[in-house]
């Protein structure tokens, strides 16, 4: 998805504006892919193993909706990005101490933390 967003904030056409600018503003603080390799590493997968990291059948689907959804009509992303980081970023908050306890981790997951400042706007 990350992916997607990039691309689209390099592209300088019309299309996509607002999803390009809400990208530019708010991606580098929301991104997740760093912590979610972060993460595989820490149960022994290297995140660049593709067969280790093969996506179902469904999450392919989903991954190919949001590269269509890109090209074809980016600003409809606006919604998705809405609901996915901030499921990430509230959810998220409740679900990496539950996590941490079911898995006995010593610590929280990477994809749990979020850089202070977006912690603090989050209060905001």
């Amino acid at each position: 998805m990350e992916e997607s967003f990039d691309h689209l904030a390099s592209s300088s056409t019309q299309e996509g504006k607002a999803m390009r600018e809400v990208w530019a503003e708010f991606g580098d603080d929301l991104r997740r892919k760093q912590a979610l390799e972060t993460d595989l590493a820490l149960f022994g997968i290297d995140p660049k193993d593709a067969v280790a990291t093969k996506p179902t059948i469904a999450t392919k689907e989903y991954m190919d909706r949001i590269q269509f959804v890109a090209r074809e009509d980016p600003d409809l992303l606006l919604g998705h990005f809405y609901t996915r980081y901030f499921a990430d970023l509230f959810g998220g908050s409740m679900q990496g101490f539950p996590t941490r306890m079911a898995l006995g981790l010593g610590k929280d997951l990477a994809f749990y933390n979020f850089p202070p400042n977006v912690e603090e706007n989050k209060r905001a």
